[in-house]
């Protein structure tokens, strides 16, 4: 599993707007396509199975003013990847829209409807966890 992020702070318009799009879509669009095809390429021909975590946001259903840019970008990424697990069986990606949640990534924004980043994603990461299959001929796992 594997964690991206990047802090998200509202955009501001102009030449400034469009650098921090093109940020955004580097991190979480083409650093994660890249990160999963080299994995894939790296398993290629052998039994494992690459289970990627996703954490994306409800901010893709419905951005906050000012963060269009970011929200296009976790959707975007979200699709990428899920199109390259769609063409490999040895890919599994579990994409997550999560909560507001109360980070260091959010810090800029109104703190009212936030969760506890633990209280939502440890439940997730177990659950994750314990659906993992295990290789052939492993011992399966126990979440």
């Amino acid at each position: 599993m594997t964690f991206l992020r990047r802090r998200s702070v509202p955009q501001r318009r102009g030449a400034e707007d469009r650098h921090r799009a093109g940020l955004y879509r580097s991190y979480y669009v083409e650093a994660p396509v890249r990160l999963l095809r080299v994995a894939a390429e790296r398993f290629r021909g052998t039994a494992g199975r690459i289970n990627l975590f996703m954490p994306s946001s409800v901010f893709v259903e419905a951005p906050p003013p000012g963060l269009e840019d970011y929200a296009a970008a976790k959707s975007q990424g979200e699709t990428a990847l899920q199109a390259l697990a769609a063409a490999s069986d040895a890919i599994a990606v579990h994409a997550v829209r999560l909560p507001r949640l109360a980070t260091d990534q959010n810090a800029g924004l109104a703190a009212e409807d936030m969760q506890q980043t633990a209280e939502v994603l440890v439940p997730l990461l177990l659950q994750r966890c314990a659906t993992v299959s295990a290789p052939p001929g492993a011992p399966a796992r126990r979440p």
